[in-house]
């Protein structure tokens, strides 16, 4: 059963702003398709080197899901040597209160020695409400060869009594082309206890075509089913859930984007996932 059904409409205003729609649906338990996101997306160039892209983001209540209003503002600014991303989000209910904000810069730097580091900070309101340094990544993307990257994140955490951030996390990303598909396997580890354990693992295998059209196959892997309890569970790691991604273009200019989620049951087999669990899909 495919779960997510989108519709992307992008129009060219003037030689420096775009503007885009997107219509997300999804399939009820009546086997009916509904409006479930809007997405409205503008981007401008502010000065040279430097564009800024506005996205609202509305989510209808549907089977439990609440409704919701996102505000997220880009900001993209070419350096010497690389690029400063700023994000600044903000999400509302249906009343308009506000329930969430995340603010996210993001530096890239070109090394001397071909590689390329990213350090990225996110800030959230602690209980007063004031923005505060939750967590730190620190990237090293490296071309292995002209068709293989290699990209090694650290995650840290910023612990606010002791004044230091502490590692949470490392990721380890290869990125594979060849022809037409693309291979990405990301593994992640963390200490748990005194042991430092591999807790998650996804493939990614993407296929473009000439005509436009594109299939995205993502497989996640687990310790277990249950994923709160993943990072405490000790073993080899098993397929939790399975999306695919088609993108097919339609004959007016705008693309169609269908998404099924599939999830792992007991027997191993892959079972079609109801949609209160599509939240958490990338």
């Amino acid at each position: 059963m495919k779960q997510h059904h989108i519709t992307v409409l992008a129009t060219t205003v003037l030689a420096f702003s775009a503007f885009a729609q997107t219509v997300e649906r999804v399939q009820l338990k009546d086997g009916q398709f509904t409006d479930w996101r809007k997405t409205t997306c503008s981007t401008r160039e502010t000065k040279p080197g430097c564009t800024e892209t506005a996205e609202n983001i509305t989510e209808a209540a549907l089977e439990g899901q609440p409704a919701q209003t996102i505000q997220r503002t880009t900001s993209r600014e070419k350096t010497d040597t690389g690029e400063v991303v700023r994000i600044n989000e903000t999400t509302r209910n249906a009343l308009g209160k506000e329930t969430g904000q995340r603010v996210v810069e993001e530096t890239s730097q070109r090394q001397s020695d071909g590689t390329t580091s990213v350090r990225v900070v996110e800030q959230a309101p602690n209980r007063n409400g004031q923005l505060v340094v939750q967590r730190e990544e620190q990237r090293r993307i490296r071309e292995v060869s002209g068709t293989e990257f290699l990209i090694e994140n650290q995650i840290r955490s910023y612990d606010h009594v002791r004044g230091q951030f502490d590692l949470t996390a490392i990721q380890t990303t290869e990125i594979r082309k060849q022809g037409d598909t693309t291979r990405t396997e990301t593994t992640t580890r963390r200490t748990l206890g005194d042991a430092d354990r591999l807790v998650s693992r996804v493939l990614v295998t993407e296929t473009k075509s000439a005509d436009g059209t594109s299939r995205r196959e993502t497989v996640e892997y687990g310790s277990s089913l249950d994923g709160r309890m993943a990072q405490l569970s000790v073993g080899e790691l098993k397929p939790q859930r399975k999306i695919i991604e088609s993108t097919v273009q339609l004959p007016d200019g705008s693309s169609a984007v269908t998404r099924e989620v599939f999830r792992l049951d007991v027997n191993g087999e892959w079972k079609a996932a109801p949609f209160n669990w599509a939240r958490g899909q990338p």
